[in-house]
């Protein structure tokens, strides 16, 4: 078997680069355009998450909705047993 060592990188090890001041507009532009993506993203995920709580609330309302039908279904059941059992 045989094992591989690998050494950690060295800390602290950058070193000032030399930029232009084009280069700094293009650093800018480059952080602006990431700023504005994540920034749709998060409109994105706001509007997704005003749309999960209405199916939320939407299926609550089925819910009770369901509820109330299955006790009326009971109750007239328990209407039509009691009609079966009358004799005349």
């Amino acid at each position: 078997m045989t094992t591989n060592t690998m050494t950690a990188p060295e800390r602290a090890n950058l070193k000032a680069a030399n930029t232009t001041n084009e280069e700094n507009g293009e650093n800018r532009s480059a952080f602006k355009a990431a700023l504005e993506q994540i920034d749709g993203i998060k409109s994105s995920l706001r509007d997704i998450i005003g749309e999960l709580g209405e199916a939320m609330t939407m299926l609550k309302a089925a819910e009770r909705e369901q509820r109330a039908s299955a006790k009326e279904i009971e109750v007239f059941r328990a209407k039509l047993k009691e009609i079966q059992s009358v004799e005349i």
